[in-house]
């Protein structure tokens, strides 16, 4: 080990960072972004958590040449934006990977009145508008009358799969007017 900030290659610092005290149930890595030339890139995080919230996470995460990393207090993971809107706890959440256009956005899903024992599941799709300064607005909020386990974005992005009931995919799309719709669905017979 060296001293001081450097951190070698092969080793792993482990941060704790708190985010909601009724924990979290999935994670969801943002694609790479490469920066510019200032040697600090930053990481994000998209954690769906038990209080019906998506938290972003980021930490700013400095580099050098040698394969080497400095991490400090100020490189630390904090809260970026705390997306809400869900009725119960987040099941899963995932961030859009963006090829081809600079475009975030992340879907996710929860059960309504989980814990009320209500069947409605709903699925939400944000993206982040940067008209306005960094915003995250709900692009779409479709309910689902039976549960919906996980969400997942095609390599390229223009493409979400939703897993729901048993054995059903929905593949959902957004068209070019900006709305959504399920353009193949399959089912097991």
């Amino acid at each position: 080990k060296r001293s001081g900030d450097t951190v070698d290659e092969n080793e792993w610092k482990c941060q704790q960072v708190a985010v909601c005290n009724a924990g979290c149930s999935s994670v969801s890595w943002c694609p790479y972004r490469p920066t510019g030339g200032d040697g600090v890139n930053v990481m994000h995080l998209a954690i769906g958590a038990g209080d019906k919230c998506v938290y972003v996470l980021k930490c700013a995460h400095s580099y050098r040449v040698k394969r080497r990393c400095t991490n400090s207090p100020s490189n630390a993971w904090e809260i970026e934006s705390k997306l809400r809107g869900h009725g119960d706890r987040v099941r899963d959440v995932s961030w859009c990977p963006f090829i081809g256009f600079p475009v975030n956005m992340i879907a996710s899903c929860s059960r309504v009145g989980e814990s009320g024992g209500g069947n409605e599941v709903e699925l939400r799709i944000a993206r982040l508008e940067q008209k306005n300064g960094d915003v995250w607005a709900e692009c779409l909020h479709h309910d689902y009358s039976e549960p919906v386990w996980r969400v997942n974005w095609s390599i390229t992005g223009n493409l979400l799969a939703v897993s729901h009931g048993v054995d059903q995919v929905d593949l959902w799309k957004e068209m070019i007017d900006g709305t959504w719709r399920i353009v193949n669905k399959e089912e097991k017979n």
